[in-house]
């Protein structure tokens, strides 16, 4: 398998992650001392329309993709991770907003369950959102 840099297609393929990006900003609402974790965030590109938070946490088990992600994004407020979504390396209750973006579908049911575990435990009731693809 190839890996794909997410910040490279043009046209037509750009502007469906683009528009992507943008729907997941307006529904996730990022504002001033917001802290969003995206767990699984492949190259970063979501991350680039959340800036609007205190602190954006991009979590994947890519070297690959995070080290495209960190190249992208030197924002302040930004930090990268490279963990595996099933055991985030974050304390409880310290994340406002979670999303979960094309992620569920590569795991089991089990390790589904357990991703959502983890993020009950970071966001304690607060907002998620999560997208499958069509």
């Amino acid at each position: 398998m190839t890996d794909q840099n997410i910040w490279e297609p043009s046209g037509r393929a750009r502007h469906r992650q683009e528009r992507r990006a943008q729907v997941t900003a307006f529904y996730l609402r990022p504002e001033e001392g917001d802290i969003i974790l995206d767990a699984g965030c492949g190259e970063g590109f979501v991350v680039s329309h959340l800036l609007k938070a205190s602190l954006v946490v991009g979590l994947d088990l890519s070297e690959n993709s995070l080290k495209i992600a960190k190249k992208k994004l030197e924002a302040n407020n930004v930090q990268f991770i490279r963990a595996d979504v099933t055991a985030i390396p974050i304390r409880e209750s310290s994340i406002d907003k979670v999303l979960v973006l094309e992620v569920l579908e590569h795991l089991t049911v089990e390790l589904q369950q357990r991703l959502c575990r983890e993020i009950e435990s970071l966001k304690e009731g607060r907002n998620s959102y999560n997208h499958r693809p069509m």
